[in-house]
């Protein structure tokens, strides 16, 4: 009886695997197709493109995966190219061979022949170049001039000292690592009088 019993909970655990495997490859095979069809979206000949077999699939989060490939098909001068692929997009739950049911996240599409990225289409840091007080440190007025997630760009109408850039980041609450300082008469880029990078303090000469 016990041999019996033995032998269900195997074929059970068996059977559960086999399940996650063989969904697991589902699930990387809808990725794959609709990989494909966004690529085609972002070729001038789609309708010849001919797509490597060799895939590296990612799960990347809930409904999200991560596919890198290769596809040659004819670039905008009519000449074969190969191009290697690199997507993120996420699945929104619904009849996955939809195209509208996937979002693209990401896509990286580069001309192997000239080592060239001809899509990258990632999110860059956007600026914001809205002028705004940010309050003042020792009574010297600090005024936000440009920023993104990246850094801040600030004009104080003295120059502040060592001690009192280091106390920025806090006193302002300015999130970005890198902060630069500028006189009101010299705004421009290269024009600062000082920077903090993280914990470092940099104070230039005036040129």
């Amino acid at each position: 009886m016990k041999q019996i019993i033995l032998i269900f909970i195997s074929f059970i655990v068996i059977s559960n695997n086999t399940y996650s495997q063989n969904d697991t490859y589902k699930e990387r095979s809808k990725c794959i197709v609709i990989s494909k069809d966004i690529v085609k979206e972002n070729l001038t000949y789609p309708e010849e493109a001919k797509f490597s077999t060799s895939f590296v699939h990612e799960e990347n989060g809930y409904g999200k995966c991560i596919v890198l490939g290769q596809v040659t098909a004819s670039n905008a001068f009519g000449v074969k190219t190969k191009y290697t692929f690199k997507i993120w997009m996420a699945h929104n739950g619904k009849e996955w061979a939809e195209r509208r049911n996937w979002e693209l996240e990401k896509l990286i599409l580069e001309d192997e022949s000239k080592s060239q990225t001809v899509i990258d289409n990632r999110k860059k840091p956007v600026n914001d170049s809205r002028k705004r007080e940010l309050g003042s440190i020792d009574g010297i007025n600090c005024t936000f001039i440009e920023g993104s997630s990246l850094f801040t760009r600030i004009i104080t109408l003295n120059k502040l000292s060592r001690e009192q850039i280091k106390r920025t980041s806090i006193e302002l609450e300015i999130k970005t690592d890198i902060i630069y300082f500028h006189l009101p008469n010299k705004t421009n880029r290269g024009e600062e009088y000082g920077m903090k990078n993280g914990n470092l303090i940099f104070l230039f000469d005036e040129k």
